[in-house]
């Protein structure tokens, strides 16, 4: 009698631990996703490293061809170095533009001497459209953007924070303020004006281009000033 009771016991046992298997597939989906995250573990793979390796991914900027540094999470541009082969170096009064060396034959670098502005860029492509129509003025022609020096006083006093296109890109400890400056309106030109109906036509792409980088020089103008006191501004 009592081996009778014990079979039944261990009959019901069973049934009971296979039903609840049964009412519960998810516990067999948990146990292969807990097995599969113990063996990515193993093979030294976590959830920090891959999101350490998508971040690095990130924050990698292409323009054109060229990998352009990346900005980490404090605004700073990353990878770059001195004397970058990738870079053509334009000196100004102690301070330097970073120029892309696939894009040096498509800018013209202006460096005056004195005054606000440090740097002037502009499309060559532009200009010398403008120069083959006759155009007796062609300053502004095709800028692209201008980086100027002027002491927080003088930004002040003179309600620069009102100008449009123009903004703080970084600051020193003597009291200065570097700006970019880029036009409101396009100033591409070209001799035959319709190649600028097609987005895709050579034209307007390396005008895309161009400004693309545009965005880039505030990071790596402070980058390649650290030298000269120059901070981004935060």
């Amino acid at each position: 009698m009592k081996k009778q009771i014990m079979a039944i016991a261990a009959a019901a046992l069973l049934v009971v631990s296979m039903t609840a298997c049964t009412a519960n597939p998810a516990s067999n989906s948990t146990a292969d996703t807990q097995a599969a995250g113990t063996e990515a573990m193993a093979d030294g793979t976590n959830a920090e490293t891959m999101a350490d390796s998508t971040a690095a991914e990130m924050t990698t900027v292409e323009a054109g061809d060229h990998a352009m540094a990346g900005i980490d999470a404090a605004g700073m541009t990353t990878g770059m170095e001195e004397n970058d082969p990738g870079f053509t170096f334009i000196e100004n009064r102690g301070y330097k533009l970073p120029v892309p060396v696939e894009y040096e034959e498509l800018v013209v670098v202006e460096t005056p001497a004195e005054g606000d502005v440090l740097f002037q860029v502009a499309e060559k492509a532009s200009l010398d459209a403008a120069k083959a129509m006759g155009f007796t003025e062609t300053d502004g022609v095709g800028e692209l953007f201008r980086i100027l020096i002027v002491t927080q006083a003088d930004y002040e006093a003179n309600n620069m924070a009102e100008v449009p296109g123009l903004g703080i890109i970084a600051s020193d400890s003597n009291g200065n303020y570097y700006l970019l400056e880029h036009p409101t309106d396009v100033r591409i030109e070209r001799e035959d004006m319709s190649v600028l109906n097609d987005p895709e036509s050579d034209d307007m792409l390396t005008w895309k281009t161009l400004n693309e980088w545009t965005t880039l020089v505030p990071n790596s103008f402070a980058i390649y000033n650290a030298e000269a006191g120059v901070e981004i501004a935060q």
